[in-house]
């Protein structure tokens, strides 16, 4: 739209069309000074527009000097209308000027609402709409976007000033539908008196044509007429806050609506490819072939099998698609059908695999290394190129071998970012049975960068923020688990002056607690610790000595606490025993195996404690061969002949059995005891303690249960004539046999 000289240019963020269409009409109009929508302290970082180390999707950074963690993001993308007016300017030598409101009245402003009370009518903010404007039209239209509609409306529309003039007066409706039910937000009125005001400077600074490059929502209010008096007014005493601007990299996954960005669009990376081929082809934009095309390759990729002639068939039906809807060239969820219909035989499913890596896209930008950045961001930067790891956008796993310096580098450095809770790795479980080898799953994400950022003023190198990041955070811990999950993670990030800090905490955490719940719980995987710093070379004296000292205090205390178990809490005690047990065998300690197994004889031995205990005591004395298998024989009899109730008989031989099945059948007495106990039940205490055996049984494996099956069948204690009863017809119970063998999935002829 233009008036007096003046071109307002309304936009759509990231949209390949509206960047098109703003080229031509830059170039038409010749403007000999050029307004941008965004703050005024990015000015610095157009000079490195032409920087080719300056990749998009890249997004100028705004934070408080004093909070970093309030900031603001401003995305651009190579098809951004706002990333081709730079260029365009910078090309021409035109000067250019961002003429929001700034940063620092934004980000004081937005601390200020902050503290202020919600208004329950929220007011409209153009920063927080949910939706693109154009998007709304578009939708009124019976489009599925805005792209869409900009395609079909916009692209092929033959006056560029006319299109402008058709934007603003629709969005002239909209607002106008908006403001109707929410009044406009105070700092969106600031924003636009801004607005207004710069254009005023600049035509007062003797500029004859000016193009305003704005968000199409802002077209109307700048077209308002409201006196420079009045806008001064509304502006004057608003709160300013120090900040600092920087290009950061981004990718197309924040561009995205699913990352919760406001003016993001659906599919960026399909808006790459349209600006791609519209630069390469402008006279042809039916891009189906192409996109298909593309699709089918990274399907291909996933081992599906597509071939050529389905591809092709797809193109044809996207095309009749759109011709028969109306429209051409086909829009994306013409391509989606036929992809659907052809690839996926009308199953979605499949095409699900294309949601991150073709619509959404994983291209990620860089910036040039001369960037402003704090010493915490200079330090990181320089450890990732030493270590040899990418920031990439792409999920991908690596191994990593701790016998070799980069290895070992590359793990530390993974496990320093984890304490600051910035996930740019994750450990995964490796195939190899050595513990030198780690694989890590990685993806870099833009939001990182912010994070060290705002972790700066924890220390000015990745080891001592760190440092002191972790020993504050265990400062807070208030129990021993925790602070051994901060000791084993400091070990693991190579950290020894923090691992010192936490060892006193955990010393004197260790001395005071009087939970044998919390020692039993620490212990494992303090051993775990002891044998991991093996493999890395940590000093572990320290640490085997706490092993030590909890060891004694758990033997010191543990018949007690076990007395005073509940039958609930009885199973995770046992479980805890044996958790302790293999951490101490793992360890291979005889100064602290030996008083150790002596607590678990005096344990079984005990009276007053719960069955599933007692036969856990028993099971892990067996296992070590502290007893002989007689003895745990007796003591099973002896347990069962004492139990009243159907479920103390099962707790102990849950104790006893459970994750056991080869010593039960390896155990010809203690089989003999099981069997001879189960025989002599009667109907109804068989019948009530089945259901607790089965729950035992269960967790022995296949194998162990086919071998007590057959185990059993050929048995001595089995008699394979039952005795006579003369209500019972063998013969008739022999019919039903084979139908019983087919349904229990027994093989004929089997035993």
């Amino acid at each position: 739209m233009l008036i007096d000289n003046i071109f307002y240019l309304g936009i759509r963020h990231h949209g390949p069309g509206s960047a098109q269409s703003v080229l031509r009409a830059l170039k038409q109009f010749a403007p000999d000074k050029i307004l941008l929508e965004g703050p005024p302290e990015a000015a610095p970082l157009v000079a490195h527009i032409q920087n080719p180390q300056l990749q998009p999707p890249v997004a100028q950074l705004f934070y408080a000097n004093d909070n970093p963690a309030e900031a603001v993001f401003y995305p651009f993308t190579r098809f951004s209308p706002e990333w081709q007016t730079l260029h365009y300017a910078d090309a021409a030598h035109i000067p250019l000027e961002f003429f929001d409101l700034p940063q620092a009245h934004s980000l004081a402003l937005k601390r200020a609402e902050a503290d202020a009370t919600p208004d329950d009518d929220e007011p409209i903010d153009s920063l927080q709409l949910p939706v693109d404007p154009l998007d709304l039209l578009a939708h009124t239209a019976g489009f599925d976007d805005g792209e869409q509609w900009w395609e079909q409306m916009v692209e092929q529309h033959p006056h560029e000033g006319e299109v402008f003039v058709a934007i603003a007066e629709a969005m002239t409706a909209v607002r106008s539908a908006i403001a109707a039910e929410r009044p406009l937000s105070q700092r969106e009125q600031y924003r636009e008196a801004w607005m207004r005001l710069a254009i005023r400077k600049a035509r007062k600074d003797g500029f004859q044509k000016i193009a305003v490059v704005c968000g199409a929502w802002h077209v109307p209010a700048l077209l308002e007429k409201i006196a420079a008096k009045t806008d001064s007014a509304l502006l004057k005493g608003l709160p300013k806050t120090k900040i600092t601007a920087t290009w950061i990299p981004w990718t197309y996954s924040r561009i995205s609506y699913h990352s919760g960005y406001g003016a993001g669009v659906n599919s960026p990376g399909w808006y790459d490819f349209l600006w791609e081929h519209g630069q390469q082809n402008p006279l042809a934009y039916s891009v189906s072939g192409g996109w298909i095309t593309r699709a089918a390759r990274l399907l291909r990729e996933q081992d599906m099998d597509i071939s050529p002639a389905s591809v092709i068939d797809a193109v044809r039906l996207a095309d009749n698609l759109a011709i028969l809807r109306g429209r051409h060239p086909p829009n994306p969820s013409d391509m989606q059908e036929a992809m659907q219909t052809l690839f996926g035989l009308g199953d979605a499913t499949a095409l699900k695999l294309l949601d991150a890596r073709l619509w959404v896209g994983e291209r990620m930008g860089q910036v040039p290394d001369e960037m402003p950045q704090t010493p915490l961001q200079q330090d990181f930067n320089q450890q990732i190129k030493s270590v040899r790891l990418a920031k990439e956008a792409v999920e991908k796993v690596i191994e990593l071998d701790l016998r070799t310096d980069n290895g070992r580098n590359r793990s530390v450095l993974l496990y320093r970012l984890q304490i600051f809770e910035l996930t740019w790795g994750r450990i995964i479980d490796s195939r190899g049975k050595g513990t030198f080898k780690e694989n890590w799953q990685i993806q870099w994400k833009p939001d990182f960068e912010l994070a060290l950022i705002e972790k700066n003023i924890w220390g000015t190198t990745l080891a001592t923020a760190t440092e002191a990041f972790a020993i504050a955070d265990l400062q807070k811990a208030d129990t021993l688990a925790a602070i051994l999950g901060g000791l084993q993670r400091l070990l693991l990030a190579d950290l020894p002056n923090a691992v010192r800090l936490a060892l006193d905490i955990l010393h004197n955490r260790a001395a005071t607690t009087h939970q044998i719940d919390e020692l039993l719980a620490a212990l494992p995987g303090l051993v775990q610790i002891v044998r991991y710093g093996d493999v890395r070379g940590t000093d572990n004296a320290a640490l085997l000595h706490l092993v030590e000292s909890l060891a004694v205090r758990i033997n010191i205390g543990l018949n007690n606490h076990c007395r005073q178990v509940d039958a609930d809490n009885a199973r995770h005690l046992a479980a805890a025993l044996a958790a302790v047990n293999n951490a101490l065998q793992l360890l291979d300690n005889a100064d602290l195996l030996a008083p150790w197994r002596q607590v678990l004889l005096r344990l079984a031995a005990s009276d007053g404690i719960q069955g599933v205990i007692a036969g856990k005591a028993y099971r892990l004395l067996a296992n070590a061969q502290a007893i002989s298998a007689e003895a745990v024989a007796n003591a099973l009899g002896l347990a069962l002949s004492r139990a009243e109730d159907p479920s103390q008989a099962a707790d102990w031989l849950e104790g006893l059995l459970a994750g056991a099945g080869l010593a039960l059948l390896h155990d010809e007495a203690l089989l003999a005891v099981l069997d001879g106990y189960v025989c002599g039940l009667a109907p109804e205490r068989f019948e009530a303690i089945t259901p607790l055996l089965r729950r035992t049984f269960s967790t022995f494996a296949l194998g162990e249960r086919r071998g007590l099956l057959d185990k059993m069948r050929h048995s001595s204690l089995v008699t394979d004539n039952p005795p006579d009863n003369g209500d019972f017809d063998h013969e008739r119970a022999a019919l039903a046999l084979p139908l019983l063998d087919q349904i229990l999935g027994v093989e004929v002829g089997r035993f």
